[in-house]
């Protein structure tokens, strides 16, 4: 008797949550908005899916990858050229005498930096001061004739992302990545900039492997990369990565009776291309029926 009473409860649950969607579907024809951004039964209006000719006319099929790279890249390049040369000064400015200062880092000089530790996965050393080695066995000429060891371990000694002489903001919520806040806003930008999403988007979590330590890293021993850092993306059908933010803990999201941080998370992301009618899957753990009922609530 009480299972079957359960079991009725579960049908009118189930069927007050149908009568719900469909009030909200008769109460808005297709091409309509709903609150909160959200979006059902729209025609799609947004423009072709691909590079935007307007943003990227410099690239065309006789471009080298250095050139494509450069295009996402130039403001991130830049980003790091001024932060690092910005610290260097903080640190050692009156400290070391003239005839001892470093001279400032510059554009393709950053590059050169930046390429040297990709190589350096293809081969890997015990130490880093062995790619510079003279030893007949680890010897090496590429790294020498690139930069000296010391000028190598200079820039990555000071590499710098954000302005360490301002604080946090205390009248706002602390970010945990406050530093790196700005690359991942260039990388966004860039990445909305150049390229026209498709109808079909799809909001998905990754791993990136992390063995540092940060108060958000994630120990997943199902996963294949165990310990990591989760970032939740934004991607097209072609897997072009529209937008992204990084998963800093439950407890750094600013939640809500109505909003999990999940929902949260899925908010933020959707907005960059909300108003062209795409249509979102979602692989993170929520049940979509919910998601929709929390953002279509009557306040």
């Amino acid at each position: 008797m009480r299972k079957k009473r359960n079991n009725d409860d579960d049908d009118n649950n189930n069927n007050r949550k149908s009568d719900r969607l469909q009030q909200v579907a008769e109460a808005n024809q297709p091409g309509d908005r709903l609150k909160e951004g959200i979006q059902i039964f729209i025609l799609f209006v947004g423009p072709a899916r691909g590079v935007k000719k307007c943003e990227a006319s410099p690239i065309n099929k006789d471009s080298s990858p250095l050139s494509v790279l450069m295009l996402f890249f130039a403001e991130f390049f830049h980003l790091l050229v001024e932060h690092t040369n910005l610290h260097y000064q903080q640190n050692l400015d009156g400290q070391a005498g003239p005839s001892r200062r470093q001279p400032d880092i510059t554009f393709p000089y950053m590059i050169t930096f930046i390429a040297l530790p990709l190589h350096m996965g293809h081969e890997l050393r015990e130490t880093l001061n062995d790619y510079w080695s003279r030893l007949r066995q680890l010897h090496t000429p590429f790294y020498g004739e690139t930069t000296t060891r010391d000028r190598f371990l200079h820039i990555l000694r000071f590499l710098y992302f954000a302005d360490n002489s301002h604080g946090p903001d205390e009248t706002e919520e602390y970010d945990r990545i406050r530093k790196l806040r700005t690359v991942f806003d260039t990388l966004n930008e860039a990445y909305a900039k150049l390229y026209n999403p498709s109808e079909y988007l799809a909001v998905d979590e990754v791993i990136v492997k992390f063995k540092g330590k940060v108060i958000f890293s994630q120990d997943i021993p199902k996963e294949t990369k165990g310990c990591g850092i989760k970032i939740y993306k934004l991607c097209d059908e072609s897997e072009y990565t529209y937008d992204m933010r990084v998963n800093m803990g439950e407890e750094s999201y600013s939640t809500t009776d109505n909003m999990t941080a999940t929902h949260t998370t899925v908010r933020h992301l959707t907005c960059r291309a909300e108003g062209l009618g795409q249509k979102y899957l979602w692989t993170i753990p929520f049940h979509p029926q919910d998601f929709l009922m929390t953002w279509t609530e009557v306040k």
